[in-house]
């Protein structure tokens, strides 16, 4: 009785609806007396719970609730989620679906925090009631997080006006959009994907490094590949670079970066690709026989003149060969970190090199915890 008290607290707390069946009542009624047989009901506990409660319409059951207007038609709500304490199982009468509240005013749901005795049948009623809720509440769209164990609500959800927006490692991402005033501006997921080379100079021979892949196009190219999920892009150069051909390297700067659309094999998705300037920190090289059929240095010059290479290569070596006049400062972007407007994070900014030194601000960084909280 007590454990059951304790959970109708914690509901009351989260504001909502405890249908306590007719096997409970007179137990529940004693403790909410105080005539528990073992020890009096604690007082505090028994003075909160007492003005939520009534007598069920129709049936001889007990309501807790914080709503008056909960009372009018528990007798014909649809239960969506049961618990069991110890022999007694309890109801709780659901409005709307388990959310968080983020970014722009949007709602999420994960079908993983509906808990373990989660009715699907009822998701349906569940969903909808929650949906007209939420848009009379003027929320901006909903977030439903569909995991792999529950994939028989898909279709349910794109009826009530879901579309599927992304997929993730466990979890099929959907978004609805509540705001009948404005068109939607949920934006579509990762419009690009993000790939980077190394173009490592062996500065005591003027030579760079070059591989031929061995499942793409055979012709001499820079080694590299697709950046990795949160991998910075001079982390994804030096690791490309090891992984290809042995080679250990440092990072310098960015030379180039390209954009291209419609490129095969990118899900169809446009790629960005960022040619990274890298100094060679060893010179044996020890390639990867899966990924690569060759693998050399090659002088830039030579690099500069080739047929059997891709234009993106030579006009590298071209930029090379101007930012050796003076350092390479009149071809380098070079990167520095800041500090983001959110909390905790930071940036990497890459820009041409200032010469004069910035003053740096005084005023105070914002606080954005608000709004800190990624809007999927």
């Amino acid at each position: 009785v007590r454990a059951s008290a304790v959970h109708v607290t914690k509901m009351m707390m989260l504001k909502k609806v405890c249908i306590v069946p007719p096997a409970s009542c007179s137990s529940i009624s004693s403790f909410l007396g105080g005539q528990s047989s073992r020890r009096p009901s604690p007082s505090w506990l028994v003075a909160f719970i007492r003005p939520f409660c009534r007598l069920a319409p129709g049936a001889n059951a007990i309501c807790l609730s914080k709503r008056a207007d909960d009372f009018s038609s528990c007798d014909s709500v649809q239960f969506g989620w049961r618990r069991h304490l110890g022999t007694t199982s309890q109801y709780d009468i659901e409005d709307e679906l388990p959310h968080s509240v983020g970014t722009y005013n949007s709602i999420s749901i994960h079908t993983d925090q509906l808990g373990p005795h989660f009715c699907a049948d009822n998701f349906s009623k569940i969903l909808r009631a929650s949906l007209e809720r939420w848009h009379r509440n003027h929320h901006s769209s909903v977030w439903l997080h569909v995991h792999l164990e529950h994939a028989g609500l898909l279709g349910i959800a794109r009826g009530l006006g879901f579309r599927l927006h992304h997929a993730a490692d466990d979890a099929i991402v959907m978004n609805c959009w509540l705001n009948n005033e404005l068109t939607d501006r949920v934006p579509p997921y990762a419009s690009h994907q993000v790939g980077v080379c190394g173009c490592v100079i062996r500065r005591d021979t003027n030579e760079v490094l070059l591989v031929k892949d061995r499942h793409k196009l055979p012709v001499w190219k820079f080694p590299g590949g697709l950046s990795d999920h949160s991998e910075d892009i001079a982390d994804t150069a030096v690791r490309e670079v090891g992984e290809e051909t042995g080679i250990d390297a440092e990072f310098k700067s960015i030379l180039a970066f390209r954009q291209q659309h419609h490129q095969p094999n990118t899900f169809d998705r446009s790629d960005m690709y960022f040619v990274c300037r890298l100094d060679a920190k060893t010179h044996e090289i020890n390639m990867c026989t899966h990924e690569v059929l060759e693998c050399r240095w090659m002088g830039i010059k030579e690099l500069a003149n080739c047929t059997d290479t891709t234009p993106l290569s030579r006009r590298i070596a071209g930029l090379l060969i101007q930012g050796q006049r003076n350092d390479y400062k009149s071809v380098d972007i070079t990167m520095e970190q800041f500090d983001a407007v959110y909390p905790g994070l930071t940036y990497k900014l890459f820009h041409r090199p200032v010469e004069l030194s910035m003053p740096k601000s005084t005023r105070p960084t914002p606080s954005l915890d608000h709004i800190a909280q990624d809007y999927s």
